[in-house]
């Protein structure tokens, strides 16, 4: 919870220092789960904020911060007492997933094209609540897309990915302030 306050008091030192040439984005978005995770999640929400500075008149980079929450599923599991060698009358129990919360920390770049398309990608470090205890912090990444609908609203779709366990596709609208 320390790197987490850090990072965020950082990151608003960094936006009033700089926030007459910056780009703040506030992003919502909302999806599903993709490859391995399918299985025990369902759908994912995501809200996001970036603060981008110009690297040159194209090329923008800076941190971000986001919250999603993975909803779980009701699975069918493995009676622990079929796992055992004995046959019980209920070999498969029902079994529910529980939701995780995951706080990407994340360095954000993006590329402007054709003044209302970009395309770019945050990279950094996930932390995981409410996971189990096969699920660690991991390496967090997402290749993401927009379309500016107007100069300060815009659609996009990316992909999320925490290590190999989470993997997500979403799309939603940001607001650039």
């Amino acid at each position: 919870m320390k790197t987490i306050s850090s990072f965020i008091a950082t990151f608003l030192v960094i936006i009033s220092l700089n926030a007459q040439e910056s780009k703040i984005n506030i992003g919502l978005n909302a999806g599903g789960s993709v490859g391995d995770c399918v299985r025990f999640f369902s759908s994912t929400f995501n809200a996001e904020v970036n603060a981008l500075f110009p690297v040159s008149k194209h090329f923008y980079v800076g941190p971000s911060i986001s919250y999603y929450y993975v909803n779980g599923k009701d699975v069918i599991v493995e009676s622990e007492r079929l796992k055992l060698g004995f046959i019980p009358e209920e070999r498969y129990l029902p079994a529910k997933v529980k939701p995780v919360g995951i706080i990407p920390l994340a360095s954000a770049f993006r590329v402007n094209f054709l003044k209302r398309f970009s395309v770019g990608a945050d990279v950094g470090y996930a932390f995981l609540f409410n996971a189990s205890t096969s699920a660690e912090n991991k390496i967090y990444y997402r290749p993401v897309i927009s379309g500016h609908i107007t100069k300060n609203i815009g659609i996009q779709a990316s992909f999320s990915g925490v290590g190999q366990m989470f993997m997500f596709v979403t799309g939603g609208i940001v607001f650039t302030i």
